[in-house]
C-alpha cells in the first residue's frame, strides 16, 4: 500500500493538470473564407491591386523607390498578357539603381512569343534575357491572350523571385553556389 500512495498521488495529479488544461483551451473562430477557382481570369482591378501591393512590398523591404501607381485599369475587364508584362518592365525601370547585379542572359526563341504590340515583344524580350519570366511559360507563349488566377500567381511570383535575386547582392558566405570547392 506504501508504494501504491505515490502513484495515486501522480495520477490525480496528472489528470486535475488535464483537466485544467482542458478548460483554458481558447475557443477559436474560424473566418469564412471565400474560395476562389484558380482557373477563373484576372481581371483588371485584380491586377491593380496585386501590383499596387508587390509594390509597396518592395518599398518597405527598402529595395527601390517606387513612386508611380500601376498602369493597369481598375476595371472588370480581364487583364491582357501584354498589360502585365508591361507593369513588370516598368518595375524593372523604376528599380535600375536597386539592380546589384545583370544575370547571365537566357536563350530563347523570340518567334514563340505571343504578344500583342510591338512594344509588349520588346519588354518580354528583356524580361526573359534577364530571366525574370520563363522563356516557354504562359506568360510568353501561352495559347490565350489573358491569364487565369493560377498562371497569373505563377508568373508574378517567378518574377519577384528573380526581382529578388538581382536586387541583392549575393554573400558567399550563404550562397553555396558562390563558395569555394574544398
Amino acid at each position: 500500500m506504501r508504494k501504491l500512495i505515490p502513484f495515486l498521488f501522480a495520477i490525480s495529479v496528472a489528470a486535475f493538470a488535464v483537466a485544467q488544461h482542458e478548460g483554458d483551451k481558447p475557443s477559436f473562430k474560424r473566418n469564412n473564407v471565400v474560395g476562389v477557382d484558380g482557373k477563373s481570369t484576372v481581371t483588371q482591378a485584380d491586377a491593380f491591386a496585386v501590383f499596387t501591393q508587390a509594390r509597396k512590398a518592395i518599398v518597405a523591404a527598402r529595395i527601390a523607390k517606387l513612386t508611380t501607381k500601376p498602369t493597369i485599369a481598375k476595371s472588370g475587364q480581364p487583364v491582357s498578357r501584354d498589360q502585365i508584362i508591361l507593369e513588370m518592365m516598368k518595375i524593372l525601370n523604376e528599380s535600375k539603381t536597386a539592380v546589384k547585379f545583370v544575370p547571365k542572359p537566357v536563350k530563347f526563341d523570340p518567334a514563340v512569343f505571343k504578344t500583342g504590340s510591338a512594344g509588349a515583344k520588346a519588354a518580354l524580350a528583356k524580361l526573359v534575357k534577364w530571366g525574370m519570366v520563363a522563356p516557354v511559360g504562359v506568360l510568353a507563349t501561352g495559347p490565350k491572350a489573358t491569364l487565369s488566377i493560377d498562371e497569373f500567381g505563377d508568373a508574378l511570383g517567378f518574377f519577384l523571385s528573380r526581382y529578388s535575386d538581382v536586387t541583392h547582392m549575393p554573400s558567399t558566405k550563404w550562397s553555396p553556389f558562390l563558395q569555394p570547392i574544398d
